[in-house]
C-alpha cells in the first residue's frame, strides 16, 4: 500500500502559523463566533448554492440546508457523509469505514453504475466531475479544510449542467482570517483501530491588505472493523484568498489527496437479509491481496470576481483535477448456490484522468425602488476530460470460444476460511486499454426576481452539448457519441409572514435534470442509448418563528427519472430500460428553547416505485431496490456555562428491498450515537460512541441492484477527540 501524506507536516503547519497567532494583538470587542460544541441554530444568512447569487435561503424556491461549523465539528464526524445524516431525505451509503468510494442517496436516488450521481458535488465553485465514475470519489474531497456546506435538493441541471437530477451539494474551504488562527483536531476510535490527525493554520498574507490564507493537511490511518481492511490516507488544501482592490477579489485553491486501502467484499445474505451460515460479521470475502484501491489525486483552481459598481458582476473560473487510481479487482461476485460462487476475474486496473474546467459569468443586478429587484445572470462554461484505463495481468479460469470468453460457472470456497481461487495462465491483453476524451459545452441563464420584498421569482434554462469520443490503442478503431439537453426550471416563493422575528414562506418549484451515459460497451461501441433526465416538481412550506428559535420545513413532491440506463438481461446490452417516480414528503424541524438547547428532528416518507421496466414487465409497480420508504432522525445537543457539553442522535432507516424483482429483503435497522465533552479554554475533550445498539445492519447494496449481497454497515464504535483552536 502505498504511503500517504506524513504526519511531520501536519505539525509543519501548525509550528509556522502559531508564532504569529502568539504575537497577534488581543481584540477585546465581543466575539460572536459560536463556542465549539455550543449547539447553534442558522440565522440569516445567503446561500449562493442553489440561484448563483447570494440568497436568503428563506425565500429560494426550494428545500436547502446549510451545515455550518457546529455541526461539522461534532465529535465522531470525520467527512461529508457524517455531516449530513440530520438533513430529511438524505442517506449515506457507505460500502465500508474510511471508505474512498462513497454514494449518497438524496430523495431515493442514489448512484447508477453505468451513468454515475445523481448528486453534483461542487467544491469552492468548481464543479467535481471524473469520467470513470461520473463524479468524485467522495473520500477524496477533503475535509478538515471545509467550514461550510450548503445542500440544494431538486433538479440544478439549469444552474451547473449533468450529474444534478436530485440536487447539488457545495463545500466550502476556510478562506482564512486577518487575525492568524491555528486548529488542530486528533481522534481515535475502536475497533476500527483509527488514529486520526489535522492541522490548519491560517493568517494574513505578509503585508497584502486584505489577503488571506488557510492551510489544510490530515493524516488518517484505520485497521478497519473487518479482515483485511487497513487504509491510509492524507491530505492538504490551500485557499488563499486575494483582494487587491474593493471591487476585485481573486481566490487561488490547490489540493493534494494521497490514500491506500484495502475494500472489503459484500457479504452473502438470503432472501430474508440474513447472512448465510459460516459468514461472520466481520470477516472479508475479497480475494486477499486482490481488492486494493491507490488513489492519488491533484487539484487546482482559481476563480476571480470582479464589480463593475453595483450593477454587474463579473466571474471567470478555471480548475484542473488530475487522478490516478490503481485498483486492484478479484472478489467472489453475488449469488451464493449452496456453497458455491461464481468468481470474478483478479485484475490490476490502472486509471488515468484530467479534467479541464472553465466558466464565465456575468451578472446584472437591478432595483426599482422597493417594489422590484433582482439579478439576472448569464454565462457559459467548457469541461474537457481525458481518462486513459488500462487493465494488465488478468487472469482467471475461463474458457476462451469463439464468441469471446466464458467464465467459469462456479468455483467452490470454504466460506469460512476463504482463500483466493485458482486461476489460469490466461492474460487478456491490449483490448482492456482505451482512451477516452470528452467535451462539455454549456450555456445558461437565469433570473431572479423580487416583487414588493415578498413575492420572488426564480427561472432558467441550460443547454449542454456532449461529445465522447474512445479510441482503441491497440487497433486505433474509435468510437464516438453525442448528447445534447437543454434543462429548464422555474419556481416562486411567497412571504406570508417577513418580519423580524417570525418568517413564513410558501413555495413551489418545478425543474428537469440530465445525466449522459459515460461508458462504453466495448473499446469501439457507444450504447445506443439516450441520457438519463429527472423530472421534478415541488412545493412546500418554510417557517422561522419565534425569534427564529423555532424552524420547520416542509416538502411534498414527485421526482421521476427516466430513460434509465441498465444492462438488459436479455439481450446483454445497455439500454435504456425504464422509468423510476418517487412521491414523497419530508419534514425538518429544529427549535432551540433555551440558548444552550437545541433539538431536532427530521421524516422522509416516500413512495420509490418502478413505473416502467421493458426488461422485465413483471417488476413495474416494484419498490425501487436499495430504496428505504421511511427515514427519520432525532436528536438533541446541549452546551453548559462551566464548559460541559454532549448530545444524542438516533437514526431509523426501514425495510428495503435488494433487487429489482423485490425477491429479498434488507431489514430496518435504527442506530444510536452519542457524545460527550469539556472545553476548557482554547482545548475541547470529548468522546464519542456510534451504534450504541450494536445492531447489524446494512449500509449499501452491492452496486445498487443485484441478487443476494450487501455491505455490512460498522458495529458500536468508541472514540476519543482532542481539538484545540488558538
Amino acid at each position: 500500500m502505498k504511503l500517504s501524506t506524513p504526519p511531520i507536516l501536519l505539525l509543519i503547519i501548525c509550528l509556522l502559523v502559531f508564532p504569529f497567532t502568539a504575537i497577534a494583538e488581543e481584540d477585546d470587542s465581543e466575539d460572536e463566533t459560536p463556542t465549539p460544541g455550543a449547539p447553534t441554530i442558522v440565522g440569516e444568512e445567503l446561500v449562493v448554492t442553489g440561484t448563483r447569487v447570494e440568497e436568503d435561503p428563506q425565500n429560494i424556491p426550494a428545500d436547502v440546508s446549510v451545515i455550518d461549523q457546529h455541526r461539522l465539528q461534532r465529535p465522531g464526524v470525520k467527512s461529508s457523509l457524517d455531516a449530513l445524516t440530520d438533513i430529511a431525505g438524505v442517506k449515506a451509503n457507505p460500502r465500508q469505514d474510511h471508505a474512498i468510494f462513497n454514494d449518497i442517496e438524496v430523495r431515493g436516488l442514489a448512484a447508477n453504475a453505468t451513468s454515475g450521481g445523481n448528486l453534483l458535488i461542487i467544491l469552492d465553485g468548481i464543479p467535481q466531475r471524473r469520467l470513470s465514475f461520473g463524479g468524485p470519489y467522495l473520500g477524496g474531497l477533503p475535509y478538515d479544510a471545509v467550514y461550510r456546506l450548503e445542500m440544494v435538493k431538486g433538479p440544478l441541471s439549469s444552474l451547473y449542467g449533468r450529474n444534478a437530477l436530485a440536487g447539488a451539494l457545495q463545500l466550502f474551504t476556510d478562506p482564512g482570517a486577518i487575525e492568524p488562527h491555528c486548529m488542530f483536531n486528533t481522534a481515535f476510535e475502536y475497533p476500527t483501530i483509527s488514529t486520526r490527525a489535522a492541522v490548519q493554520g491560517s493568517g494574513p498574507v505578509g503585508r497584502l491588505p486584505f489577503a488571506t490564507f488557510s492551510l489544510t493537511g490530515s493524516f488518517t490511518k484505520a485497521e478497519g472493523w473487518q479482515e483485511r481492511n487497513r487504509s491510509t490516507r492524507g491530505d492538504l488544501y490551500l485557499h488563499v484568498n486575494v483582494t487587491p482592490t474593493p471591487n476585485d477579489q481573486l481566490k487561488i485553491l490547490a489540493g493534494y489527496f494521497s490514500a491506500a486501502e484495502e475494500s472489503v467484499a459484500p457479504v452473502l445474505i438470503d432472501e430474508d437479509g440474513e447472512r448465510l451460515d459460516d459468514i461472520d460479521r466481520d470477516m472479508n470475502l475479497a480475494v486477499p491481496g486482490q481488492n486494493a484501491l491507490d488513489l492519488t489525486e491533484f487539484r487546482a483552481a482559481s476563480i476571480w470576481t470582479h464589480h463593475f459598481g453595483d450593477i454587474v458582476r463579473s466571474k471567470f473560473s478555471g480548475g484542473y483535477w488530475h487522478g490516478d487510481t490503481i485498483w486492484a479487482v478479484g472478489r467472489p461476485s453475488d449469488r451464493p448456490a449452496e456453497g458455491t460462487i461464481l468468481s470474478r476475474s483478479s485484475s490490476d486496473r490502472e486509471n488515468f484522468e484530467d479534467v479541464y474546467f472553465t466558466e464565465l459569468e456575468l451578472t446584472g443586478f437591478y432595483r426599482a425602488g422597493n417594489w422590484l429587484s433582482g439579478s439576472l445572470s448569464i454565462g457559459g462554461s467548457y469541461e474537457f476530460l481525458t481518462y486513459r484505463m488500462t487493465k494488465v495481468d488478468i487472469t482467471t479460469d475461463a474458457n476462451v470460444t469463439a464468441d469471446g470468453i466464458n467464465f467459469a460457472p462456479g468455483i467452490p470456497l470454504d466460506l469460512s476460511n476463504p482463500v483466493e481461487p485458482g486461476r489460469s495462465t490466461w492474460v487478456l491483453g491490449d483490448k482492456t486499454t482505451r482512451d477516452t476524451e470528452e467535451t462539455d459545452t454549456g450555456l445558461f441563464v437565469r433570473d431572479q426576481t423580487t416583487l414588493f420584498e415578498r413575492v420572488h421569482l426564480s427561472g432558467g434554462v441550460r443547454y449542454d452539448a456532449f461529445d465522447r469520443t474512445q479510441v482503441d490503442p491497440a487497433t486505433e478503431d474509435e468510437a464516438q457519441h453525442d448528447d445534447s439537453a437543454v434543462s429548464p426550471s422555474a419556481g416562486l416563493s411567497v412571504a406570508i409572514l417577513n418580519g423580524e422575528a417570525n418568517r413564513l414562506n410558501l413555495y413551489g418549484a418545478w425543474g428537469m435534470g440530465f445525466s449522459p451515459i459515460f461508458r462504453a460497451v466495448n473499446n469501439t461501441k457507444f450504447a445506443d442509448v439516450d441520457p438519463e433526465t429527472s423530472r421534478s416538481v415541488e412545493g412546500g412550506v418554510k417557517t422561522e418563528l419565534l425569534d427564529r428559535r423555532l424552524n420547520l420545513t416542509v416538502a411534498a413532491y414527485q421526482l421521476e427519472r427516466l430513460d434509465i440506463v441498465a444492462m438488459n438481461p436479455d439481450t446483454n446490452l445497455q439500454e435504456n430500460v425504464g422509468d423510476w417516480k418517487i412521491f414523497g414528503i419530508e419534514t425538518q424541524l429544529s427549535a432551540q428553547p433555551i440558548p444552550q438547547l437545541l433539538l431536532y428532528a427530521n421524516h422522509a416518507w416516500r413512495d420509490p416505485l418502478i413505473d416502467r421496466y421493458e426488461a422485465n414487465t413483471d417488476y413495474e409497480d416494484n419498490d425501487i431496490p436499495a430504496i428505504a420508504r421511511q427515514t427519520a432522525v432525532a436528536g438533541a445537543e446541549g452546551q453548559a456555562s462551566f464548559g460541559l457539553f454532549g448530545g444524542v442522535e438516533g437514526r431509523y432507516v426501514s425495510l428495503r428491498y435488494g433487487n429489482e424483482a423485490n425477491s429479498f429483503e434488507l431489514p430496518a435497522y435504527t442506530l444510536l450515537d452519542a457524545h460527550a465533552g469539556y472545553r476548557w479554554s482554547a482545548l475541547r475533550f470529548a468522546v464519542f460512541a456510534k451504534n450504541l445498539l450494536d445492531q447489524e445492519y446494512y449500509s449499501a447494496v452491492f452496486n445498487g441492484v443485484v441478487n443476494g449481497s450487501a455491505f455490512e454497515g460498522a458495529p458500536r464504535t468508541v472514540g476519543l477527540q482532542v481539538r484545540g483552536d488558538f
